[in-house]
């Protein structure tokens, strides 16, 4: 409105209360706003946020592969000669799988899991001879890198009545498992005895289940 209906007089210099009235109820209404799009702008900044990049090469999960190759090479490998073990999933601040595993001595179980946003994740399973377990997530990254994870691992019978469960930081794929089976606190490690008393005997079946999350996420793993 330009011109006073009363007097006919052009608003000059004059304040508009109404337009006063509508900005700060604008302005009200964009601070939650602006709150609500800056904390989902936060968490979308996590969603895509990538481990930092690791130099050198890096190992191959699968016993039998001697292959070494850079980090940004692995998934192809993995995809070209071992397409079974590797598993892609969404991308995710928490990631959780449960395999059906049969309990035989002298026995390999490699899994390779990609998660866009977190990087590319290992888990071996070993059974030796004397039908000890071990079980340990590792990821295609330097040690500074991979500790920034943490991983669960839990071995159950296939009920899911019996089980044992470990956590720790992951490690790096570069640390050799010889290695890491002298260290406490790296991996699950169960006597044959254990395993007996969820397997019943060889041959029989158990199940094993990762969870991996981000070390700095308050979510439980």
């Amino acid at each position: 409105m330009e011109v006073c209906p009363l007097c006919k007089q052009i608003f000059y210099g004059t304040r508009n209360y109404l337009a006063e009235d509508l900005i700060k109820t604008i302005w009200n209404l964009n601070i939650p706003l602006q709150a609500s799009f800056s904390q989902h702008e936060r968490k979308d900044k996590r969603a895509i946020s990538h481990p930092k990049f690791c130099p050198g090469t890096f190992p191959c999960v699968f016993k039998s592969c001697t292959k070494e190759q850079p980090a940004a090479h692995v998934l192809t490998h993995l995809r070209y000669h071992h397409p079974t073990i590797l598993r892609k999933v969404p991308s995710t601040h928490k990631f959780k799988e449960k395999w059906e595993l049969e309990y035989l001595p002298d026995c390999n179980y490699p899994a390779a899991i990609y998660i866009p946003n977190m990087g590319l994740f290992y888990l071996v399973v070993n059974v030796n001879c004397d039908g000890h377990l071990d079980a340990i997530a590792q990821m295609v990254a330097s040690d500074e890198v991979a500790s920034t994870f943490k991983y669960k691992v839990t071995v159950s019978d296939i009920s899911d009545r019996k089980m044992f469960t470990h956590s720790s930081k992951v490690s790096s794929c570069r640390e050799s498992t010889e290695w890491i089976q002298e260290v406490n606190g790296l991996r699950l490690t169960l006597t044959a005895m254990e395993m007996l008393s969820m397997c019943k005997k060889y041959g029989e079946n158990f199940h094993c289940k990762l969870s991996l999350k981000r070390e700095d996420t308050e979510e439980e793993i």
